[in-house]
């Protein structure tokens, strides 16, 4: 157990520059987790039973064993340059007893300080890089069922999962992921999945050393701008996407 004396032993967030993380991200067997408030809550409900019954902003569950989940990634994570956790250094003195807990088990975890799928859509350059190489491969989404109108991709497929309490599907999620992966074309995984998408990423960086795993989070919802899409709950950055992006991404937007 580390011994942590003070708050400034704890240094567990660093930077990237998005060129840099590109890079990285454009390798051939990447993955990459992120957590945020949501899944930090999920975990404070081993502490706190009640916790339980609230949710997050998507109006997914704070289940025990979905905590028990996450906490796990965290206390066996280990940076290496195709697997990435990162995350909101803002969140950081909100669940500062949290971290103490979890550093005081993995003294060596760090976290990217950042969102880098917001990063690349404030740059198009980047995004138009990035999207570009997905389409290298096929595209498999782990995601609710609208994310089938999304117009990035020439050739993808989705693993459809429930918009609320997704994490209650997972167990079909690994299955279905196993059974991609028992052929031979390379695929570039993207999450659309909520607080379960950091824990089948950590999973499958144990044991598959072909394919690519993203946890995209909310970032293509922002493609989604019609009053069909309402059901989608967009971050405040949305407004600013639309103010100063639509003109440039209209031909990705539905």
């Amino acid at each position: 157990m580390a011994n942590i004396k003070d708050l400034k032993d704890i240094d567990i967030y660093y930077d990237t520059p998005t060129e840099d993380f590109m890079k990285l991200a454009k390798a051939d067997n990447f993955f990459h987790g992120r957590y945020n408030d949501g899944e930090f809550n999920s975990i404070l409900t081993l502490k706190n039973i009640n916790n339980e019954h609230h949710t997050n902003c998507d109006g997914h569950q704070y289940f025990k064993q979905l905590g028990v989940d996450t906490k796990q990634v965290l206390t066996e994570y280990r940076y290496r340059d195709n697997y990435i956790i990162s995350g909101g250094r803002n969140y950081f003195w909100n669940y500062i007893e949290m971290f103490k807990e979890i550093y005081s088990e993995n003294p060596d975890l760090k976290m990217n300080s950042g969102y880098f799928y917001y990063d690349v859509l404030m740059k198009p350059s980047y995004f138009e890089e990035f999207n570009d190489f997905l389409n290298q491969r096929k595209v498999v989404l782990i995601a609710p069922s609208h994310m089938r109108d999304l117009k990035l991709f020439k050739n993808f497929e989705i693993i459809e999962i429930p918009s609320k309490n997704c994490y209650l599907s997972m167990n079909s999620v690994n299955e279905r992921i196993k059974t991609i992966n028992t052929g031979t074309e390379k695929i570039n995984y993207c999450f659309i999945a909520g607080m379960m998408s950091g824990i089948i990423i950590h999973k499958f960086s144990k044991t598959d050393n072909k394919n690519s795993y993203y946890d995209i989070g909310s970032a293509w919802d922002y493609f989604f701008q019609s009053r069909k899409y309402t059901m989608i709950h967009h971050r405040l950055i949305f407004d600013r996407l639309i103010r100063e992006y639509n003109s440039y991404y209209g031909r990705y937007i539905v």
